[in-house]
């Protein structure tokens, strides 16, 4: 069954097709909201990584991966962790623990010559307010530990 409404004042943008629904662009599944598939293919790509080199050194198994996220790499951690674990079905990494380390937002301010830390992407120096900013940190996204038996 398909059943869509685009914005009108009764459903909001809702689509529902076969049990998944759509809410403005944003998918749920059994009441879990799916974020965009984004972090499904950062979660396919680090399996992927994770099984070539735990493999190429003659591992057997992951239990435990880390990873480093820049607060500004607009990647959602729950939405990532969901994905991990569908990326990690049939694979050395099935059920292995993801861990997730936020790596802070800093910035080279160009205006007054200091290194100042972002709360989120478009904010002016909060030493001075101007917006001559470098990033330095915050957009990484990273492997950086496997635990393997």
């Amino acid at each position: 069954m398909v059943s869509y409404c685009r914005e009108s004042a009764n459903c909001g943008g809702v689509r529902e097709v076969d049990g998944v629904r759509e809410v403005d662009g944003v998918r749920e599944v059994d009441g879990i909201r799916e974020y965009a598939m984004h972090e499904l293919s950062i979660s396919l790509n680090t399996v992927d990584a994770v099984v070539e080199h735990a493999t190429r050194q003659g591992f057997k198994r992951v239990t435990a991966v880390t990873l480093g996220i820049g607060t500004l790499s607009c990647i959602e951690p729950q939405a990532l962790q969901t994905g991990f674990e569908f990326a990690c079905r049939g694979t050395m990494v099935e059920g292995a623990m993801l861990g997730i380390d936020m790596i802070s937002a800093r910035a080279w301010c160009q205006s007054c010559q200091q290194s100042v830390t972002l709360a989120a992407r478009g904010m002016c120096c909060p030493n001075c307010q101007g917006y001559q900013l470098v990033i330095e940190t915050g957009e990484e996204l990273m492997i950086k530990h496997i635990e393997v038996e």
